[in-house]
This record gives structure tokens, C-alpha cells and sequence, in this order.
């Protein structure tokens, strides 16, 4: 009777452990639901910082994009101008010498 006491003791302490072991897991279960879910909505809001700092980065690519060709463009005129005086200069010389030819003939 006296083992079957102590037996019944120990079984009821081990039953009393398992009770206690099986609520800290669900604890931890409730605690790793919480973290996945803080975890989740941090990386959703790193990923719109992303976007954004993404999204800023291209804007001002593009603007310095834009602002290089229009500089480009800007080259090219005075390029293109400078040429187109030099041309009509020469068309200018060569009629002028074309004029002193033809009143030597």
C-alpha cells in the first residue's frame, strides 16, 4: 500500500510536470505566433522603404538623366550652329570666287 502511495505520488508529479510542460509550450507557441507576426509587418514595412527609397532613387536618375541630355542637346545646337555658320561662310567664299571668275571670263 505504501509503494502503491508513492507510486500514485510520482505519477501524479509527472502528470503535474507534463500539465505544466505542455502550457509553457503553448506559451511559446503564442510568443512565436507574435514574433512571426511583428517580424512579418517589420519586413513589410522595410520592403515599402525599399520601394520608396527605390522609387526616389530612379526619380532622381531620371532627372539627372533628363538634365544631361538636355545639356547634350544644348552641345549639340552650338555645335550644329557653329557648323552651320562655317558652312554658309564657305557657300559665302565660294560664290564670292565663283563671281570673281565669272567676270574674268
Amino acid at each position: 500500500q505504501h509503494a502503491r502511495r508513492a507510486l500514485e505520488q510520482r505519477c501524479h508529479a509527472v502528470e503535474q510536470s507534463v500539465a505544466q510542460l505542455q502550457a509553457r509550450g503553448t506559451e511559446a507557441l503564442i510568443k512565436a505566433d507574435e514574433m512571426k507576426a511583428d517580424m512579418k509587418s517589420w519586413l513589410d514595412v522595410v520592403e515599402v522603404r525599399m520601394r520608396q527609397e527605390t522609387g526616389e532613387r530612379l526619380a532622381r536618375l531620371g532627372k539627372d538623366a533628363d538634365a544631361r541630355t538636355k545639356d547634350l542637346l544644348k552641345e549639340f545646337r552650338i555645335d550644329a550652329d557653329a557648323d552651320g555658320q562655317r558652312l554658309r561662310g564657305g557657300v559665302q567664299e565660294l560664290r564670292a570666287e565663283l563671281s570673281a571668275l565669272a567676270e574674268r571670263v
